[in-house]
């Protein structure tokens, strides 16, 4: 029988495996974070795509929370690692940025055009080929985007409309720009790809200024219980918001305090 791996190697196969999960759900985040396996694509969040991520982050969380671990060390990071999940759950299971807000889809889209110009790590020819990659899958997730959209609130839609017009100038003149430095298989790549890009942005803009803005009713606040899930488990933070904003009330009394003291300190040397 093959004997069972000690703890910290079973770990860290696991968190291996929640990586790997992890890039495939966001690759702009895994070019974010150096790892450039998946440069050239781009996430799916299609409403059925993110079911499935949703439910295997449950399974792997099951598993995180089954396995055992050696060291103060491995104790941190696994908590670290529950705690991701549970706020990758949460997020698109209760929040659901895929359906209620199209600028986490822009974000993505142009973040990851925009991350690969300024991957200065990697060769020009490599980072040429993952733009093209990348605007070539822009058409199929710009159309996932639109078909996940339910009733966005109004400033979310507003927001992603002048995002979108930003992303013009990324794909009119930056994206262009740094094509021209490329050798000539990787430009013509980027100049051939470009072109449904930018269509497909447009027709995208234009669906969010005639369809979904008018019915773009929903609320904008996840409300209080998530809003304390996030400080919990994404920042580590026991306070829950009434604590914090007590908090940050009684430092803004104490800073305009300090501010007027120093002001009648001034005012007194200057009478003086």
């Amino acid at each position: 029988m093959t004997p069972n791996p000690p703890p910290a190697a079973e770990f860290r196969e696991l968190v291996r495996s929640w990586l790997d999960l992890k890039w495939q759900l966001d690759p702009v985040a895994a070019t974010m974070a150096g790892v450039g396996v998946h440069d050239a694509r781009l996430g799916n969040f299609g409403r059925q795509d993110v079911r499935a991520v949703v439910s295997a982050c449950k399974s792997m969380a099951a598993a995180f929370e089954a396995v055992e671990v050696d060291g103060v060390q491995d104790e941190v990071d696994l908590t670290a690692v529950l705690n991701d999940l549970r706020v990758t759950v949460a997020r698109f299971e209760k929040e659901r940025p895929h359906e209620v807000n199209p600028e986490f889809h822009l974000t993505h889209l142009l973040g990851g055009l925009f991350a690969l110009l300024l991957r200065g790590d990697q060769p020009l020819d490599a980072r040429g080929r993952a733009l093209a990659g990348r605007l070539r899958e822009a058409p199929r997730f710009l159309d996932d985007a639109q078909r996940a959209m339910g009733r966005p609130a109004k400033v979310f839609t507003e927001t992603a409309l002048e995002v979108a017009r930003g992303g013009v100038s990324l794909l009119r003149e930056a994206i262009p720009e740094f094509a021209a430095r490329l050798p000539a298989r990787e430009r013509q790549d980027v100049e051939e790809a470009i072109a449904a890009a930018r269509d497909a942005l447009r027709d995208f803009t234009d669906y969010l200024a005639s369809d979904l803005i008018d019915r773009s009713d929903g609320a904008f606040a996840i409300g209080r219980d998530n809003f304390d899930f996030r400080l919990h488990f994404e920042h580590a933070l026991r306070e829950t918001a009434p604590e914090l904003l007590r908090y940050g009330e009684a430092l803004v009394e104490e800073v305009e305090a300090d501010l007027a003291r120093e002001y009648g300190h001034l005012t007194a040397r200057q009478a003086a």
